[in-house]
């Protein structure tokens, strides 16, 4: 008995010792808390609520808040986001849960889901509906169509407390990357206009002594008008067929435009489009230094292109009370 009991209390010693440190090392019902508080700043998209969660959150918070400023102006899109957003649920994986308080280190697993958006979108443009059409369909789905966003939630601890690690938002920005996909899924939402009409809109916004200029022959294959003054570029080409007006939009302005956004070349607000049959960029920021703000319109047979490099008021007032007049979208 004497001796059953030695060897108990020795396996119990050996047991300890190798086992005691990560006993009391580990810290996962602590961590699991923080990365739910976490997830449910995410499917809020409260940034100052996320913040609150991370490390060195100070530094991302304005990154953050300019993430959702930027795509919430565009107003056309607002209740797909909100569609979309109110999908969203998350799962954390308690078992995958790993801390150290030692190496003040820990990570969970978390699983994201959300309305499959990319195949409502070809669902109802395979039926010819509108966007009106694709909100309804994201709104209705219930869980029909669904994407899962798997990620690992890494943690460390900062004056004992544990806050949630995304270095460069990654993390964020994957969960929140429909924001910029949905933008590009957008229906344009505007109709031709004639050259007469951007000549009422002129007058309308500049009043009677606007001057333009207006070119066309019978050898040229398009139409042209500009007005430039008031540090305001406006103009205009109606071509002969659509077919060359789409390759002049997508080569001359869609295609540079939109690589220097994705290259962060174009730093600030941006939202395009481009069907082969209509398509728009509208923008606000800085493309190689210099303040730019208007946009490039293309549908039917015309192109348009309406901007400015002045960041004053007065002037980029302009530039949206002239697309205002002729009922096309603002930065």
């Amino acid at each position: 008995m004497k001796k059953k009991l030695i060897s108990s209390v020795l396996a119990a010693s050996v047991l300890l010792s190798m086992s005691g440190c990560s006993l009391f090392d580990s810290d996962n019902k602590a961590v699991l808390a923080v990365v739910d508080e976490y997830c449910q700043a995410i499917l809020k998209a409260d940034a100052d609520d996320i913040v609150d969660v991370m490390a060195d959150g100070d530094d991302y918070e304005y990154l953050m808040n300019s993430f959702f400023d930027n795509f919430t102006r565009n107003k056309q899109m607002e209740d797909a986001y909100e569609a979309i957003k109110d999908s969203m649920s998350y799962k954390i994986n308690k078992a995958s849960a790993h801390s150290s308080k030692k190496d003040k280190k820990a990570s969970v697993d978390v699983v994201y889901t959300m309305v499959d958006y990319e195949e409502i979108y070809d669902i109802v443009s395979d039926d010819d509906g509108d966007l009106d059409d694709f909100i309804d369909a994201l709104e209705d789905d219930k869980g029909a169509h669904t994407i899962e966003i798997k990620q690992t939630v890494e943690l460390k601890m900062k004056r004992d407390k544990w806050l949630v690690d995304d270095d460069d938002l990654d993390n964020f920005y994957e969960v929140y990357e429909f924001f910029q996909e949905v933008s590009h899924l957008s229906w344009c939402g505007f109709e031709e206009i004639s050259i007469r009409q951007m000549e009422n809109a002129l007058q309308q916004v500049i009043g009677s002594d606007y001057q333009y200029n207006y070119y066309s022959d019978s050898a040229s294959y398009y139409d042209y008008a500009s007005y430039w003054g008031d540090e305001v570029t406006i103009y205009m080409y109606i071509y002969d067929d659509a077919s060359e007006a789409s390759e002049e939009f997508e080569y001359y302005f869609y295609e540079d435009l939109v690589d220097d956004i994705q290259n962060k070349d174009f730093q600030g607000f941006s939202e395009y489009n481009f069907s082969g049959s209509d398509g728009y960029i509208i923008f606000d920021g800085l493309w190689y230094g210099d303040d730019y703000y208007g946009g490039f319109f293309f549908t039917g047979n015309m192109v348009l292109g309406c901007y400015t490099y002045s960041s004053r008021s007065s002037t980029r007032s302009i530039i949206d009370s002239f697309l205002n007049a002729i009922g096309y979208p603002t930065p």
